[in-house]
């Protein structure tokens, strides 16, 4: 189901002839639009059924709608079913409505901002021809909603979401300041009433702007003095002519540019903010970092600590410039090396996790990536998690940007829709019929089952086997919910080695989703998955040497327990994942990771040998694995390496473990020292509730706690209180002993001494002497 790749593209609501709608088809390949309609804002009937209708890959297709689209206001929907694909209204605040001439359109065709246009483009690359604004006027429209001054009616024709700020110059070696603006649209602007600010939030010292910026193009803004930012930390602030904020640029002391450098974006309009000293106004920013960094703070990489609030817009970000500065930047042949992850399909609302670690720059640089997700959002960094809110290809832009002056870009189709998600499908193998039963040709058969509650879109999807032969599965290949479809050797072509084969399920991106083992003799059976988002994968586990592929959730870390492994929960049990190099890629607890590797077995524990981090992949983040919970009698070796939960006494405590009774029989629980456990946290006779990974030990089963948090206390056995008790009393009672005591030495010290005071003579003295060491023991006595 290929249909949110289709768009409304453009519409005519105001003809002297009919009104028509336009689409556009995002996708590679032509895609049938027989089960859709189009609507308006009226709920009685559809506009028009596309009944026997297609489109072309990267094409347009003309609806005629008669006269169904209102002039003042109205909607356009593209429906399935009760399923919104897309839609778009006008004749509001946001959009008004176009006038006698003017047509509405996307400024980029599929994916653009709506805009009104005096240039239709019927079944053609939109062209956006703002209408023309007659001084102390507004636009023609027939809209209830009109602008009420002047600012507001040139708001209305500039699409202000689409100028960034690029460049800034707050310490001139001569001359003065200035910012250059960059125009991310495909169409020229008209920026004549905007203001540029600065942090003093004050609108009487902010600058207004003029002039026109070309598409894909610079414009520098002279602010006409050489003291308006502070040198020291400031925040440039881009207005449009009512005053709404479109962008903010805040730098500090430690990330102001000084004489003969300039703040620029690492590539124009998106990406990260740099202290450069190659200064390019009206021209396509070239970074060339400080050879000894200047007001850094020590950061050592040359790029400023710069937070900009970016606008969300709905454009993708423009990434090729027709310039002559910006094809002098191409001229560079040395590149970011890319190692990319993303999601292929998602479920709308389905967070999807995007990395580029183990990208990097030739050169050694540090690089600054910068994401665009074509849903008008941005962010940075090397891991991104992203949700698509509606149903759509999407194109998903990484940008690259090095210290040493590196560039590169990325580019990524992701399908969102209901059926699209990967990482939520339930499709397994059902019966299996293949050459090494001797069925005949014509019976060889594959089955798939789709246990989800949700149908499945297998387009793209691959069955593979051990020789490399493939078939994918064409566009509209979908599985209704507990339904099956089985694919014969007529159409897949795969043929199976009699002497035992592999048959894989592979997502469009070569996900191995599930691994089934193939012999002559083997009886074959269906396979299962959970109901949560975890996809089992079978194998043949259990015989060592086994090449497996195993998604479940991290739960303890390298670390946790010793450098060279981790836990990780699957359907079928707790695995641990070994790599001797100990070179594991970034994880948390609650990651959702796909491992290849090789089965083996440590001390009972099931374990995925690996030998590289690329063997690893985080599908998604945040995910809940709730502990199993058992009587200590029940525990066994089937669940050894699964995170379990115990509640009992402690009876004893030892250097590094102590035991846990639950009244039916007793645990070890070991203190692992990456666990960092504080045993004098404890004692004897604590009721604890206990979280941990389910260990073999040398005298039995042990429970690896993964960190102080694990134990929780949650009271005191009767015989720890009555002991408590009692010794509060003694200590009471010794307490009061000792005060009385204290007392009555002291009187007796305090006569003697006074005895001592009026006798003469040394005789005396020592007889008084003794009477006090004498007095002091029988005290001490008492």
């Amino acid at each position: 189901m290929l249909w949110s790749s289709v768009k409304i593209n453009e519409v005519s609501s105001y003809s002297t002839s009919d009104d028509w709608v336009e689409l556009y088809n995002l996708f590679d390949s032509c895609v049938d639009l027989s089960l859709l309609k189009l609507w308006d804002s009226s709920t009685g009937s559809a506009m028009r059924s596309l009944s026997g209708q297609s489109i072309a890959k990267h094409n347009w297709l003309l609806v005629d709608v008669n006269n169904r689209l209102g002039k003042d206001a109205d909607k356009v929907i593209l429906k399935f079913d009760e399923e919104i694909l897309d839609e778009m209204d006008y004749g509001g605040t946001e959009l008004f409505a176009p006038s006698d001439g003017q047509v509405l359109a996307r400024s980029i065709d599929g994916t653009g901002v709506w805009q009104i246009t005096t240039q239709p483009t019927i079944n053609t690359t939109n062209i956006i021809v703002l209408p023309i604004v007659p001084d102390n006027s507004v636009p023609t429209s027939t809209s209830t909603t009109t602008p009420n001054t002047e600012a507001e009616a040139q708001a209305m024709v500039t699409d202000w979401a689409m100028i960034r700020i690029n460049e800034v110059v707050s310490d001139p070696e001569a001359g003065n300041e200035w910012v250059e603006l960059y125009n991310l649209s495909n169409s020229d602007q008209d920026l004549a009433g905007g203001w540029l600010c600065d942090n003093r939030e004050a609108t009487s010292t902010c600058k207004e702007i003029s002039g026109t910026i070309m598409a894909s193009g610079w414009l520098k803004i002279d602010l006409v003095t050489n003291s308006y930012l502070n040198n020291t930390g400031d925040s440039v602030v881009l207005r449009q002519p009512d005053y709404t904020e479109i962008e903010r640029v805040v730098y500090g002391e430690s990330s102001a540019p000084v004489k003969g450098q300039s703040l620029a974006r690492g590539i124009d309009g998106t990406g990260n903010w740099v202290i450069t000293i190659n200064i390019t106004a009206g021209a396509a920013n070239i970074i060339v970092v400080p050879a000894i960094p200047i007001n850094t703070g020590g950061g050592g990489s040359g790029s400023g600590s710069v937070e900009s609030n970016a606008v969300k817009v709905s454009v993708p970000v423009v990434k090729k410039i027709a310039t002559t500065s910006t094809a002098a930047v191409e001229k560079d042949s040395v590149k970011i090396v890319w190692k990319m992850q993303s999601p292929y399909g998602l479920a709308p609302g389905e967070m999807g996790l995007f990395s580029v670690v183990g990208s990097a720059d030739p050169r050694g640089g540090v690089v600054d990536y910068v994401w665009s997700f074509g849903d008008g959002t941005t962010s940075t960094g090397q891991i991104i998690s992203h949700a698509f809110v509606t149903s759509g290809i999407y194109v998903v832009d990484v940008f690259a940007s090095s210290t040493t002056g590196t560039k590169g870009d990325k580019s990524v189709k992701v399908f969102v829709g209901l059926g699209f998600s990967v990482a939520q499908a339930q499709v397994v193998f059902g019966e299996i019929k293949t050459n090494l039963e001797s069925v005949g040709y014509d019976n060889e058969s594959i089955e798939l089952i789709n246990r989800a509650t949700t149908t499945q879109n297998l387009a793209g999807w691959k069955l593979k086997n051990k020789a490399g032969d493939e078939f994918v599965f064409l566009p509209n290949t979908v599985i209704s919910v507990s339904s099956s479809l089985k694919f014969y050797r007529a159409v897949t072509h795969l043929s199976f080695n009699k002497d035992g084969d592999t048959l894989k399920l592979l997502s469009p991106n070569n996900q191995t989703l599930i691994i089934y083992d193939l012999t002559k003799s083997e009886e074959k059976k269906n396979l299962t998955t959970s109901s949560t988002t975890i996809n089992k994968v079978a194998v043949k586990s259990s015989t060592t040497g086994a090449w497996t592929v195993a998604r479940g959730v991290v739960t303890a870390l390298p670390g946790n327990f010793g450098v060279q492994y981790f836990y990780i929960q699957t359907v079928d049990g707790g695995r641990q994942v070994y790599q001797y190099k100990k070179d594991f890629p970034p994880l948390a607890v609650g990651d959702l990771v796909e491992v290849r590797g090789t089965m083996s077995e440590i001390s009972g524990t099931k374990r995925i040998k690996i030998s590289n981090r690329n063997q690893i992949d985080i599908l998604s983040t945040a995910q809940k694995i709730d502990p199993v919970t058992s009587e200590l009698a029940e525990l066994g070796v089937e669940s050894l390496g699964d995170v379990v939960q115990i509640k009992g006494e402690i009876t004893e405590i030892k250097s590094n473990f102590m035991y846990v009774d639950d009244g039916t029989t007793e645990i070890e629980v070991y203190f692992k020292q990456g666990a960092k456990i504080d045993k004098k946290q404890f004692v004897e006779g604590n009721l604890v509730e206990i979280n941990g990974v389910l260990a073999q030990g040398k005298n039995g089963l042990q429970i690896w706690p993964r960190s102080q948090a694990d134990i929780i206390v949650t009271g005191a056995s009767e015989d720890l209180i009555k002991k408590q008790q009692l010794s509060a009393g003694a200590n009471t009672s010794k307490d009061t002993a000792e005060k009385y005591l204290t007392a009555t030495a002291g009187g007796i010290t305090t006569l003697i001494l006074g005895f001592l005071m009026r006798a003469r003579g040394a005789l005396v003295v020592g007889v008084g002497k003794k009477a006090v060491s004498l007095a002091m023991r029988l005290i001490g006595r008492g």
